[in-house]
């Protein structure tokens, strides 16, 4: 499929929006127009609601979530880009993050991170995030 063809496909008239107000803009375009330098990337890492352990800190007068799922010594090249050429993060997580260490994250075609809802704090330590959100070097 053409970059045209996905903007035509993707035109406000063919958006189905049921429910349009004269006080909103829709525009559906895609979410990136992609280069045909891109077509080797990949999805990236998805962490979804992953399982944590409340643990307190501070003397034990704050509790908080702490994650059981760890994501240390990886390198993430060429990430981003997911179904239909829609760009995703290299690392994403919904809920509580994973304690990412060591983890060396370039050239992804959208952000190298992104952590959503996290209910917690996130532990990021001794890691690489550059060259990301189709930055040229």
């Amino acid at each position: 499929m053409s970059e045209e063809d996905i903007i035509k496909r993707e035109s406000i008239y063919t958006c189905f929006f049921s429910d349009h107000h004269p006080n909103l803009g829709i525009r559906c375009d895609p979410f990136y127009k992609f280069a045909s330098n891109v077509e080797q990337h990949w999805r990236g890492i998805r962490f979804e609601n992953a399982r944590y352990r409340e643990t307190y800190i501070h003397n034990n007068t704050l509790r908080v979530k702490e994650s059981i799922s760890f994501l240390t010594n990886v390198d993430i090249y060429f990430a981003g880009v997911g179904k239909d050429y829609n760009v995703t993060s290299a690392i994403e997580s919904i809920g509580v993050p994973p304690v990412i260490s060591n983890v060396r994250v370039e050239y992804s075609a959208f952000t190298g991170i992104n952590i959503t809802n996290p209910g917690s704090i996130g532990t990021i330590f001794n890691s690489t995030i550059k060259h990301n959100a189709g930055e040229k070097t």
